[in-house]
This record gives structure tokens, sequence and C-alpha cells, in this order.
């Protein structure tokens, strides 16, 4: 439950809370409280709630009391809890009538006891196989991979029995999606063939919020949930199995039971057919499945006899909550022509604007925003890259997740802190938390000395927005200068793009008005997205993204000083483009850069969009990579010097073609030239003719083409020829 609440209920109520235990899904709660004394009560009064009652499921009453009595005793005596279990724990044999191992062999993979050869459905690239909890696993892309089994006749007849086990690995990324512009817990499914229409069938579920259950139909139509208490981790391995015996249903997580029903009747397991990956409704936008399952599935199986407990702990071995490499393998994109290959970008899917770099341990640390269900903006994470120099990037854990009351929509842009006073010299995250209804702004911390895992402070930052700016209040940034902390957050004020100024005083941030106002909408849009603002010798950048201005997208900068006052003060008014003139606008081009400055160099990354429709993204399996990384300096005249970052050398290899003190007359073959990462060095004179070179053609004889026109004195990149995949 959400820290800030619990601490109002102890203010409002003169308690302190010991426990609490919850399920959302069957508003199930429990609690235990020490009132302390008050005038009419001049003791302390230990309380121990409880209330339970599960819509349309079976209640377990008894259970959950038993359970209860033994957390609450457990508290209070310092010792483990002794779970409640209500199953003989003697091991049983059986027969196994449904077995997926998840190997690929191209496109498909197999049920072993139908034989089935079963195409896996993947849009992008060719289902992907990676290391599972046995041998090779299938990693679902998150918007279109699942498999359908048609469960044969012998199947059906074998599993019409009170005698069964479900079981199988799993390792999320996200949870799913189910809903793009409104953040509530609906259930979707792992594997199962639940029919509710039919009332039949049975299905283990995850939540677009994390919490998981068994689902099973009976033969007089009521469906048996049993719900676990907790949440499923992500990024890690899961095993989960549900076993049915005569009298109980079980759900067993990570090798231990987390909840189990008592029941009467038939189990009706239904003809429906067995879906991996998906529940069998269909819920699409963009094209994209919302409901699929976003990570690796491995090991399905179905066997007739309830597991005892101890079997089902072997089965789980070591394996459990160990962590996953959920990336990609780069191999899987080949045929994307166009997809970066020195880029820093996530493996997949969608992603947006870079929120800061650190450097921590020998490695730089890039944040980003990040949907890993699908190549479409929603429910954002922050992802999370790494290079050891800028060049080479590998993708992490993802950072930060929406799981709190007050992120559950999104974890939308921010930067990093490293401040003093506030953090401690440790580099902290400070991002942008949207519930369905507002935004507000959060820290989070480094919960080791990896820097790959963070924790959310249990405090606002920022918790609503001064009056007078526009409700799009979003994008902090942290700079220091004077020996003061401050905060500034992107808005609109008067209709023109601002960031929103805030101090630290010790304890909390204060308003002090603005840190930068634009001059008109015209030139600084509406909005100013993701602002920085940096020191620069004896002058301070600021750059922003104006959303809105008459020119279209675009990122600007201005050169000036902060007073005292933590206020901003341009030399000149007039904002200057990042970009070349040319291509800074609408969008293109290097957009919301991140800066840091590391070893003497000031060095910027920011998003650049590839301007596609979703239909492509959804096509590719990706959208939106980010700029080589660049060096930044301001000269004499206040401009902004830029040139590529100088490790970019350690991308070269062996030269493989040099020509030198020639004459060029038509086209010249370069048949020694091959691959997709070529760098290309070239000094030459010109005629009144195009000058320049083809590269990446394709089977068409169609490519890339790069020259120099001297009639419009315009260095040309002609993409026009070449598709996206």
């Amino acid at each position: 439950l959400d820290k800030r609440r619990l601490t109002d209920f102890e203010q409002d109520w003169n308690c302190t809370v010991l426990a609490v235990w919850g399920q959302v899904l069957d508003a199930c709660a429990s609690g235990l409280i020490i009132f302390n004394p008050t005038n009419e009560f001049k003791g302390q009064i230990i309380s121990c709630g409880f209330a339970a009652y599960q819509w349309g499921c079976n209640n377990n009453m008894i259970g959950h009391i038993k359970q209860l009595s033994a957390n609450a005793l457990s508290l209070l005596t310092g010792e483990e809890p002794e779970l409640y279990i209500p199953v003989d724990t003697t091991a049983t044999t059986g027969q196994r009538v449904f077995y997926m191992n998840m190997e690929l062999d191209g496109k498909y993979t197999k049920e072993q006891f139908s034989d089935q050869s079963l195409r896996v459905l993947c849009t992008a690239t060719d289902p992907v196989s990676v290391d599972g909890a046995v041998g090779k696993a299938i990693r679902t892309d998150g918007y279109s991979t699942y498999i359908t089994v048609n469960l044969s006749e012998e199947q059906i007849q074998s599993m019409d029995t009170n005698a069964l086990t479900f079981s199988l690995w799993c390792a999320p990324q996200t949870y799913p999606m189910m809903q793009l512009d409104y953040a509530q817990n609906v259930m979707s499914t792992i594997a199962g063939n639940l029919d509710n229409n039919k009332k039949t069938g049975m299905a283990l579920r995850l939540s677009s919020q994390g919490d998981f259950c068994f689902d099973v139909y009976l033969s007089d139509g009521q469906r048996i949930c049993v719900p676990a208490i907790q949440k499923m981790p992500r990024g890690v391995w899961n095993h989960l199995a549900a076993t049915i015996s005569d009298q109980y249903i079980c759900l067993y997580h990570n090798g231990k039971i987390v909840n189990y029903t008592e029941y009467t009747g038939q189990i009706a397991i239904g003809t429906a057919s067995m879906i991996v990956g998906k529940p069998n409704e269909i819920q699409q936008e963009y094209g994209c499945h919302i409901n699929t399952f976003n990570g690796i599935l491995d090991e399905i199986a179905i066997d007739t006899y309830a597991w005892s407990p101890n079997q089902v702990a072997q089965t789980v071995g070591e394996l459990a909550g160990k962590e996953v490499d959920l990336s990609i393998p780069f191999e899987y994109f080949k045929d994307n022509i166009l997809r970066p290959h020195f880029h820093g970008m996530p493996s997949s899917n969608w992603s947006n604007e870079t929120h800061g770099i650190a450097y921590e341990n020998g490695k730089y640390h890039v944040f980003f925003q990040k949907n890993g269900n699908g190549p479409y903006m929603s429910r954002l994470h922050w992802g999370h890259i790494t290079s050891t120099d800028l060049c080479e990037w590998k993708e992490e854990t993802i950072a930060l997740y929406p799981e709190k009351s007050y992120d559950i929509k999104g974890c939308w842009s921010g930067a990093i802190i490293n401040d003093p006073d506030i953090t401690q010299g440790e580099n902290w995250l400070v991002y942008t938390a949207v519930d369905n209804y507002r935004a507000s702004m959060q820290f989070a911390r480094p919960t080791d000395s990896t820097y790959m895992h963070f924790e959310k402070m249990p405090t606002y930052a920022i918790a609503g927005i001064p009056s007078g700016y526009s409700s799009d209040f979003r994008d902090p940034y942290y700079f220091r200068c004077n020996d003061k902390a401050y905060l500034m957050v992107g808005s609109s004020k008067g209709g023109i793009g601002c960031t929103v100024l805030f101090e630290w005083n010790g304890s909390k941030w204060i308003h002090k008005g603005e840190c930068f106002v634009g001059r008109s909408k015209s030139e600084c849009g509406e909005f100013f997205e993701m602002a920085n603002i940096t020191p620069m010798g004896d002058k301070w950048l600021f750059t922003a993204t104006p959303l809105g201005p008459s020119v279209g997208v675009r990122n600007l900068y201005w050169v000036g000083q902060v007073n005292e006052n933590g206020k901003f003060i341009p030399d000149n008014p007039v904002p200057k483009t990042v970009e070349f003139s040319g291509f800074a606008k609408d969008g293109y081009g290097l957009l919301s850069p991140s800066i840091i400055q590391h070893e003497g160099k000031t060095i910027a990354m920011g998003i650049v969009p590839d301007k596609l429709p979703t239909s492509d993204n959804r096509q590719m399996g990706w959208a939106h990579s980010y700029s080589l990384p660049r060096e930044w300096s301001i000269d004499a005249n206040g401009e902004l010097v830029q040139k590529p970052f100088s490790g970019l050398v350690s991308y070269r290899s062996d030269t493989v073609l040099v020509k030198e003190n020639f004459n060029q007359d038509g086209v010249m073959s370069l048949d020694s030239v091959s691959g997709r990462g070529l760098e290309v060095c070239a000094e030459f004179t010109v005629s009144e003719h195009i000058t320049g070179f083809e590269l990446l053609r394709n089977r068409y004889g169609k490519g890339v083409k790069i020259y120099f026109d001297p009639m419009e004195q315009n260095i040309v990149v002609d993409m026009t020829a070449v598709t996206r995949k």
C-alpha cells in the first residue's frame, strides 16, 4: 500500500500501523494496528481487523482467517509466518497430457502429446528464441506473439477430472497493457482455455497491475478464482503452478503456496482451444494486441494429478527469482535495412526521450521513455541502456515501472539529480509521475552500488502545479548555481512555453516563479518540453523543445547567465536551432537532448524520431532511436559548436578500400565494399555536376544517395528509394 496513505491514516487516528495485508482482486484486506492512548482510552489497543468477500468467486473466509492469525502472531513474536497448507503433502503420480517445451523450429513450436506443429504468430520478426528455464524458450514481442493449440478429444477427456496441475515458467518484462488512456487493474491471460461465454476452461492469469491468479469454471457455471496476494515480479523467472484436488484448488508461486480455496463440484475443462500468450478475446489498438503477455514463456504443462507442495518445490529448484535478459537479440532485425547499428536504442518496441546521462561504475547510463508492450506510446516506463564508451550499448532491466497510486498511468520524463545535500552525492532519478488525473514530480534512488535497481522515495518532490500555469506540467530538471539547488519543470504561462522554478530550502522545494519564459507562442511554442540548463565555462546554455511553434517542433537554445535568484537571462532573446537550419523543423533531427559533463567534455544525446505512422512501426517492431553522442562547446560569439564525440573512433575497423588522386567521370563501382555498417571519408573537388555516393543498395539496385549538389549548394541525403524493411 502507498506509505503516504498509511501516514495520513496514522495521523488521523492517532495510531501505528504494524502491518497490512491486502489484495485488490478479491477485495480482501486486513491489518494489525496499535491505537495510542486517548482521554477516553488510557492504554494501547491492539486491533486486528479483517474483511473478505470475493466478487463472483467461492469465498474462502475460514482460510483467510487462519492465515491472518498466523501472520499476526508471527508479527508479534518476530518469527516468520507459518503458511497454512490445507493439502496432503504426500507425493502423487499420474499422467502428463499437455506439454509445450517452447523450443522453436523456424516459425513453429510443438505440443508434444497431440504432436501438433503450431505456428507462433509474430508481426515484425521471426519468432524469437532465447535461453529458457529449460533449454530454449519463446520471447514474446508484447503486441503480436501468441500460440493457439487445438486440444485433441483424448486430451479433453483426460482433463475432465478433479485432479489436475497446470504449470509454466514465465519472465514478464512488463505487465499487459489492456488500456491505453486510463490505468486500472484489468486481467489478461498468460496461458489457458478460459471461455467466459460457455463458462468452461481454466487459465493462469496476469493483470495490468501485476496481480496474478488461477481461474477455473465448474460444471454448474460457477467460476473459481484463486488470487495471489503479492504482485508478480518483473524481469525475473517466475514459476506458477495451480493444483486441483477433490476438495482444494491451490496456487503456487516459485515453489510456495500463495493461496487456496475449497470447492465442491466438477471441473468444466470445456473444448475451447488452449491459447498461450493472451486470452481468447481480441483487444487491439493501432493494429497491436494490447492484452498479450510481454516476456519469456517456457515449459507449459498439464498433468492429470495434483502435485504435492514438495513436488512443486522440487520442480522450481534455484531458478525462481533470478534476473533474465529480456532484450531481443539484434539478429532478429537483420532485415530492417534502416535500423541503426551505431546509435543507442532499446532492443525493440517504443522508445522516446532520453532522461539524462549518469556515469557510474565505469559505465554511461542513459534512461529513456519505454513501452515494452509495443511500438506505440502508452503506459511509459523508464528504460535503461548502458555503455562503457558511448558506442556499444546494452539494454538493462527497466529502471522505473508505473506501479504506485501516483504514477499508475506512467513514469514520464525527467532527469538525473546529484546534489551534495539532497542526494549526498548519489545520482538519483527525478521523474514526472502521472496518475489518471494529474502529474507530480518524484525522486527514486539506487538501492545498491550496481546502479541497476531503484526505489521510489516515500514523499513527493513537487506535489502539485502552482497557480498561473497550464495543466501540462512535466519534465523536471535539476541544476545548482550560487550554492543553491533548483528544479525547473516544463509548463506554459499565458499560452507561451516556460519552465517553472523551485528552490530547495533544506527541507522542501519552494516555488520561485519562472526560470525562463519564451517571447511568443509562434517562436517558442505553448510548452517547453525537456528543458536543460548547463554551465558552459562563464556562460549557461539553456535548451528546450517547444511544442506548437509556427515552424513546427525543433530543439532551440539560448546562451546567457543565471542570476542570484535562479532565473536564466539570455544574452540574446532570439533562440537558435541546435540542428542545421534546413533540418530543424517538424520534429526531424535531434530533439530533447540529455547532457552530461564528464572528463572535461560536455556530451549530448537526444531522441531522433523516425516520423513514421504506427502501422509502419508495428511492422518494423521498433520506434525511434537516439543520436550519436556529440561534444558541445560555446565559442566567443555565443554560438553552440558541435562535433562528433571523439570516442566514436573506436567504431573503426579495418580499411577495405583506399583510392587517392584520381579523376572521376561517371559511375565507379565499389564492389569491394559490403555490409551495412560503413564509415566513408572522402574529399573531392566538384565541377557543376552532382558528386557523391550510393550505399545500401537493395536487390532492385536502389540505395541511399549521399551527394553534394553544386547548383543548390546543398548536401543531400536521399533515402526515398529504400523501404524501411
